[in-house]
């Protein structure tokens, strides 16, 4: 399993690698729907195969994101630099987590509640999240 979770990380920083640029590319051409496409499916992707390999972090925030992208495609959100931002964020935060290979520390934690519950905002989910309890599979046991 360790072998197709280090295969996951790679093709998943990858994939990370990618949609940074399109983000570049959409903060200049926020309507274009190829792009927007592009961030769906990427997210989608992610979710499906971090699901597999047992990265529930990255499955339960690229899910919320992929929401949003979705709601953009159906012409019921509009790119905002909120959205870029935040989608930003998750991007650098998803990196940490494939850094430190699921396990999130106390600080990245409380940050992955917080851009959670910065996307729940921007997609019309207005309540706040119950924060991602500490477990062996995505973070580091707290002291």
């Amino acid at each position: 399993m360790l072998e197709f979770q280090n295969k996951f990380i790679e093709e998943a920083s990858e994939l990370i690698e990618g949609i940074e640029s399109e983000l570049i590319s959409l903060e200049s051409n926020p309507d274009d729907k190829l792009i927007i496409d592009k961030i769906f499916r990427v997210m989608h992707t992610l979710k499906g195969t971090a699901s597999m390999f047992g990265f529930n972090s990255i499955e339960s925030i690229t899910h919320q994101l992929e929401t949003i992208y979705d709601l953009i495609r159906d012409d019921q959100l509009k790119i905002s630099e909120d959205i870029v931002n935040t989608t930003f964020d998750t991007i650098d935060l998803i990196k940490k987590i494939l850094g430190t290979k699921n396990k999130l520390s106390k600080k990245d934690q409380k940050l992955f509640n917080e851009i959670l519950n910065r996307i729940n905002r921007i997609s019309g989910i207005h309540e706040e999240t119950e924060p991602l309890s500490p477990n062996k599979n995505n973070i580091e046991a707290w002291d």
